[in-house]
C-alpha cells in the first residue's frame, strides 16, 4: 500500500484534501445534536439503620471530621441536589416569569414583548444555562443544626 501512495502522491493528497474539506463542511452544516443531563442521587430506605451510603459515611465520618470535611446527612445532600436541579428551576422560572427578568436587556418592558431586533427570543434552555453557569463554581455545604 505504501508503494501505491508513493507511486501516485497527487491522488493520495487530493483524496486526503477532499476528505478534510468534506468533514469540515459537514461539521458546519450538520444539525446540532442536543445533550440532556440528569443529576441524580440515590435514596436509601431510612428504616433499619439507614442505607449503604449512610453506613459508609458513618464509617468514615469521624476520620473526615478530623480532616475538616463534612459530608452532611443523606437528606441534606438530597435537598441540595433538588435545589440545584433543572426541574425545580423550570417550575420556579415559569411560576415567577423569570425569563424576562434574567434577560432584561432583550426584553422591552414598555410593550411587554421581546425586542423586535432579536432573531430568536431566549428560551428556558438559555435561562437554565445562565443559572447553572452562575452557580457552577459555587458549593453548597449544609450547616450543622
Amino acid at each position: 500500500m505504501l508503494s501505491q501512495i508513493r507511486a501516485r502522491p497527487k491522488i493520495f493528497l487530493a483524496t486526503a484534501l477532499l476528505t478534510a474539506v468534506a468533514v469540515i463542511a459537514h461539521a458546519f452544516t450538520a444539525t446540532p445534536v442536543y445533550r440532556g443531563s440528569v443529576k441524580m442521587m440515590s435514596r436509601e430506605n431510612d428504616a433499619g439503620g439507614g442505607g449503604a451510603l449512610q453506613n459508609i459515611l458513618g464509617q468514615f465520618g469521624g476520620l473526615a471530621a478530623m480532616a475538616g470535611i463534612s459530608f452532611g446527612s443523606v437528606n441534606q445532600q438530597e435537598s441540595i441536589a433538588w435545589l440545584k436541579s433543572r426541574a425545580l428551576f423550570t417550575v420556579f422560572a415559569n411560576e415567577q416569569n423569570l425569563i424576562p427578568i434574567l434577560f432584561r436587556d432583550k426584553w422591552d418592558a414598555a410593550s411587554g414583548r421581546w425586542r423586535v431586533d432579536l432573531k430568536t427570543p431566549p428560551t428556558m434552555d438559555d435561562a437554565w444555562a445562565m443559572f447553572d453557569g452562575a452557580f457552577a463554581g459555587s458549593t453548597m455545604t449544609p450547616r450543622p443544626g
